[in-house]
């Protein structure tokens, strides 16, 4: 695309100005808006995922009597599964310049995208749930060292 900023990860976006006002709420991104590439994402959601919400979650398993190589291989699987799923639920999303669970909805019809607003409803809620435990956990430890 000649004379889009999509292919420039660098190119400044005015829609993406510091401490400015989103502009597009949720219609569609215009196309001179859009930008960015796979490794970007591959960095947003590798930090994203070094944690010790993520250590702790791997040390589970290990923990539930599963070897090393069981562990990493479930671990595998279960990463394999889960990022093809988000793969194929993100096709659409960049031909309409909307978000999936947005672009469903004229897949599946109002009802039928019901299943995948759910999951991802009952994901961020179950993350929230397991920083915030882990981190209360964390932070009385840490109270009862001090004194």
């Amino acid at each position: 695309m000649q004379g889009s900023n999509r292919h420039h990860p660098d190119a400044e976006v005015q829609a993406d100005k510091a401490w400015s006002i989103e502009q597009h709420a949720i219609e569609p991104i215009p196309s001179a808006d859009r930008h960015g590439a796979p490794v970007e994402l591959f960095k947003m959601w590798i930090g994203a995922n070094i944690n010790y919400v993520v250590v702790m979650t791997g040390a589970l398993v290990l923990a539930q009597g599963l070897s090393f190589w069981q562990a990493l291989g479930a671990i595998l699987v279960g990463n394999v599964l889960g990022c093809a799923v988000l793969g194929l639920t993100t096709i659409m999303g960049p031909r309409t310049g909307t978000s999936g669970i947005m672009t469903s909805r004229s897949a599946f019809g109002q009802l039928g995208s019901f299943l995948p607003k759910a999951v991802s409803l009952v994901s961020a809620l179950s993350w929230f749930s397991i920083n915030s435990v882990v981190a209360t956990q964390a932070l009385e430890t840490l109270l009862k060292l001090a004194g």
